[in-house]
């Protein structure tokens, strides 16, 4: 049996949803398990269920469950009996308590220089900087599966009525705090003045790998460039803020009106929007550590350090970075399909296209390629008609043309300047905290998310409409 049948043996097509763009092995497949095993069971009672991941050179592709997903949030929510502060949610105080940890470690990571370490101590480092990516991961779980029909099913079981719950999402989803964009501005604003890069190495680290203080660099002054220089970067730094500010009065001019029932539902929401949006403060810091901490134990033992995103966590906790041949178990991972389950990583050795195609397959709506519809949840309302431009990672930025509808599995940071110039946006996963809805609010574009599919079902150069009043996009003409 392959790795593909091994994971569609043990869950619904139906229940799949997929993640895909600059992922690692390194840093991002490889800690699934250690979260749901032990750290997952800190806070839930369940199996979160196996994975399937297809690696690339800066490129994958994860399938995991998604109902195990969505039922996160709803145990988490349930914790809230009347009464009940937010506050005193056990995931709530990790996560803040993990964040000061982390933002702890990596002023004294700023000091270091790591090759003053030995390898015993570096792989040291890395265990506790893993221990800390676990702990605000499956603290903040509960956060990214925060999906509309979810709310809508507690919105009416807590008593409201079915006329009332698009102004209440509406409302909840407002953004009501600093976004990651406003902050990485006030981080570019103050190298603009400070020309201090070796603090800012974290702003651009993705889940492939981090980048080198030239790379940070050259990437901050051409989006400082991008921006207008600083005079315009603060002018969009004023805007933002007076934009969030109306959002506050907003919010509160609805929330306390509530009954106190609906009214947790509504704080739970605007919550777990904040701590998926900030968390990326902390998450992106603590990804560089563990990157340039790796990349350190593998200059000691000879071996290329852009091999590092090929390193999985086991690879460091039961030193399989030390035998004989791990350079090149590292290059037969640059292309490969990976299963993940409690029992850890079962790699093959092959190209993954046969695994993709397979699983594109098994997740096109009935109809297949015929379909002419597909639906998902709005995260901005609006309604655009034009050419579509499917985004897979990075790699794929340089073909996106101004006013084309960008499409693609998930945004990240990275994305917003893409965001910033198409028409509409519209990805295959996400709830309405995640990054597309926050930032499609700030810049007020027509937005539709968690369609499941829409990166397999269109294609560049399909015409679409975007009713994002409605979640639906409309095939009206197939490029080929």
């Amino acid at each position: 049996m392959n790795n593909v049948e091994r994971y569609l043996s043990d869950i619904r097509p139906e229940d799949i949803t997929k993640q895909e763009g600059n992922f690692s092995l390194a840093l991002y497949m490889s800690l699934l398990p250690e979260c749901y095993a032990p750290y997952f069971t800190r806070y839930y009672g369940f199996d979160f269920g196996s994975f399937l991941f297809l690696v690339r050179p800066h490129h994958g592709k994860l399938f995991f469950n998604l109902e195990s997903y969505k039922r996160t949030t709803r145990t988490t929510f349930k914790r809230l009996a009347p009464g009940v502060s937010l506050d005193d949610l056990p995931e709530v105080r990790d996560f803040r308590a993990t964040c000061a940890e982390i933002a702890a470690s990596f002023e004294s990571f700023l000091a270091m220089d790591l090759s003053a370490y030995d390898e015993k101590e570096l792989v040291g480092m890395l265990a506790k900087r893993y221990d800390e990516f676990c702990r605000l991961l499956s603290s903040s779980l509960f956060s990214e599966a925060v999906y509309e029909d979810l709310v809508h099913d507690i919105y009416l079981e807590l008593g409201g009525t079915q006329e009332n719950f698009s102004d209440f999402l509406a409302f909840a989803s407002l953004p009501t705090f600093e976004s990651f964009s406003l902050r990485s501005d006030k981080v570019i604003s103050r190298f603009a003045v400070d020309q201090d890069v070796s603090r800012t190495t974290w702003l651009y680290t993705d889940y492939f790998d981090a980048l080198s203080l030239e790379e940070t660099e050259a990437k901050m002054r051409a989006e400082l460039d991008s921006k207008g220089g600083a005079a315009g970067l603060e002018k969009e730094i004023a805007q933002l803020e007076s934009e969030i500010e109306g959002n506050r009065a907003k919010v509160r001019g609805f929330s306390e009106n509530l009954d106190p029932t609906l009214r947790q539902l509504f704080d739970f929401t605007q919550l777990a929007m904040e701590i998926r949006d900030v968390r990326k403060t902390y998450l992106q810091p603590v990804l560089t550590m563990i990157s340039m901490t790796g990349k350190a134990v593998l200059k000691e033992r000879g071996i290329e350090q852009s091999l590092f995103p090929y390193t999985i966590y086991s690879d460091w906790s039961a030193g399989g970075y030390a035998m004989p041949g791990f350079k090149a178990e590292l290059e037969r991972r640059r292309e490969c399909a990976v299963f993940f389950d409690a029992e850890g990583a079962h790699f093959e050795y092959t190209s993954p296209d046969q695994a993709d195609a397979r699983m594109d397959v098994a997740l096109k709506p009935q109809g297949g390629q015929d379909v002419s519809e597909l639906e998902g949840q709005v995260a901005c309302p609006g309604k655009v008609i034009g050419p579509v431009r499917v985004i897979y990672s990075q790699k794929d930025f340089a073909s996106f043309k101004a006013g084309e509808v960008l499409v693609t599995s998930m945004t990240r940071p990275e994305s917003v300047p893409l965001m910033k110039i198409a028409s509409a946006i519209i990805t295959d996963e996400g709830g309405i905290t995640c990054h597309a809805a926050i930032v499609s609010r700030e810049l007020k574009k027509p937005c539709i998310i968690g369609t499941r599919v829409a990166t397999s079902v269109l294609h560049d150069g399909d015409e679409v409409e975007v009713d994002a009043e409605k979640g639906i996009v409309r095939i009206l003409r197939k490029k080929y």
